[in-house]
C-alpha cells in the first residue's frame, strides 16, 4: 500500500499548511474498491500553482493556469487547483470534472481522512452497478459516449444515457484514446458490442459495415457472419497491445472484397488484401510506420495453420524468428475459438514451431 502511504504523507504537509487535498475520477472509485493497481492519479486541492513549485520538484505546468503534472516515486499526479475555493462544497468541486461527467468521476477520496466524499449523491448508483451521466444535455458527443462505455467494460456497470447521440463530430485523437482503450479493456466483446449498437464502431471505421451480411461455410464457421466471427474472437483474445487488438478487429477485413461463392464459398488471397486495407485504416487511425508493421504482420499470417501445411519453409523461419510470433499465435488461438474452438489445429502448429525452434538451437 506505498500509494496510499504516500497519498496520506502529502496530505499530512498540505493540511499542515492550510490546504485540503481529494483524489477524483475513477481512481477514487477504485480505491473504494480497494484496488491501488494504477500509478496515474487525479488530485484537486485549494492550493496553488506557487505552492506546488515551492514544494515538489520537477513540476509540469499547465497552460491553462490551474494544472500541473507531478512525479513522485513513479506516480503521476496530475493536480488541478482551485486556489481560495472551498473544494469541501459541490459547486466548487464542479469546476474540476469535465465536461458532461459521469457518475464514476465525481465520487471523491481524501486520503487525510481514509475516507470518501460523495457531493453529488452517486454513490448508490456505483454500489448497483449503474453508470450514467449526472448532468443530462441534449446531445452526447461521439467522445462522451465512447468514454461511458469505457468505464462500463472496464467496472462491469450498465451504461445507460437517454438523450440523442450526436454523430457528427470528428474522429479526433480524444476520440481514439477512448476507442482504443475500449479494444484493450478488460472485456472487449462487450464494449465492441456497444460500440455497435450505438453506431460508433463504424463512424470509426466505416469499412466494418461490409463484413456485416458476409456470408461464411456454415461447416468452418458456425457462428455467423463474417462481423460476429470477430465480435466472437475478442472473447478470446484480451491484450494491453492496440496493435494486436485492431489486428483481431481486422483480421478478415479482406473478406468481403475476395468472397468467391462457386463452387464454395471461398476467400482466396483475403489475408494479403486485408493487410493492405490495414496499412490504409491503421495509417488514418494514427498509427506509426512500426506500428503499422506490426498490424501487417499479423493480419497477412494470421492464417497459420494454412502456412503450417503449404507454407515454405523460409517462411516458416521469418514468422518464427518475428518478435511478433507469440502474439500472432495468440490471435490465431482465438481465430479459432472465434468459430469452431476445435484447437487440434492450433496445437498441431505450435507442435511445428516448437521442432523449429530445437532445428534453430541446434543449426544456429
Amino acid at each position: 500500500m506505498i500509494l496510499k502511504l504516500l497519498l496520506k504523507k502529502i496530505s499530512e504537509k498540505f493540511s499542515r499548511d492550510g490546504f485540503s487535498l481529494f483524489v477524483s475520477g475513477p481512481q477514487s472509485f477504485s480505491i473504494y474498491l480497494n484496488k491501488w493497481n494504477f500509478n496515474t492519479l487525479n488530485v484537486i486541492s485549494d492550493c496553488d500553482l506557487i505552492y506546488l513549485a515551492k514544494n515538489f520538484e520537477n513540476v509540469d505546468f499547465g497552460k491553462d493556469g490551474y494544472s500541473a503534472v507531478i512525479y513522485l516515486n513513479e506516480i503521476r499526479l496530475n493536480f488541478q487547483v482551485l486556489p481560495d475555493c472551498d473544494i469541501h462544497k459541490g459547486g466548487y468541486l464542479k469546476k474540476s470534472l469535465p465536461e458532461g461527467f459521469l457518475n464514476i468521476e465525481s465520487f471523491f477520496y481524501i486520503p487525510l481522512k481514509d475516507k470518501f466524499y460523495d457531493p453529488f449523491g452517486v454513490y448508490g448508483s456505483l454500489k448497483n452497478k449503474e453508470l450514467f451521466f449526472v448532468e443530462e444535455k441534449d446531445f452526447w458527443g461521439i467522445k462522451d459516449v465512447l468514454k461511458g462505455i469505457y468505464f462500463s467494460v472496464e467496472f462491469l456497470f450498465d451504461f445507460k444515457f437517454s438523450n440523442k447521440l450526436d454523430l457528427g463530430g470528428e474522429v479526433d485523437s480524444q476520440v481514439l484514446i477512448y476507442f482504443f482503450k475500449i479494444l484493450t479493456s478488460k472485456n472487449p466483446h462487450r464494449g465492441i458490442s456497444l460500440m455497435d449498437n450505438y453506431g460508433l464502431l463504424e463512424k470509426v471505421i466505416p469499412e466494418i459495415a461490409t463484413l456485416k451480411g458476409c456470408p461464411q461455410d456454415k461447416d468452418f464457421h458456425p457462428e455467423g457472419d463474417v462481423f460476429v466471427h470477430t465480435l466472437e474472437c475478442f472473447k478470446y483474445l484480451k491484450t494491453k497491445n492496440r496493435v494486436l487488438a485492431l489486428s483481431m478487429l481486422l483480421h478478415d477485413i479482406g473478406k468481403p472484397e475476395t468472397i468467391v461463392a462457386s463452387p464454395s464459398l471461398r476467400f482466396p488471397m483475403h489475408a494479403v488484401v486485408g493487410a493492405k486495407m490495414g496499412r490504409k485504416i491503421s495509417k488514418r487511425l494514427g498509427f506509426s510506420d512500426a506500428e503499422v508493421e506490426e498490424l501487417m504482420f499479423y493480419i497477412k499470417n494470421h492464417l497459420l495453420g494454412a502456412i503450417v501445411r503449404n507454407g515454405s519453409m523460409e517462411h516458416l523461419l521469418y514468422i518464427f524468428k518475428s518478435k511478433f510470433f507469440e502474439n500472432l499465435l495468440k490471435l490465431y488461438r482465438a481465430d479459432i475459438l472465434g468459430s469452431l474452438g476445435d484447437l487440434k489445429e492450433y496445437k498441431r502448429v505450435v507442435k511445428v514451431f516448437d521442432s523449429l525452434k530445437k532445428e534453430c538451437i541446434f543449426f544456429d
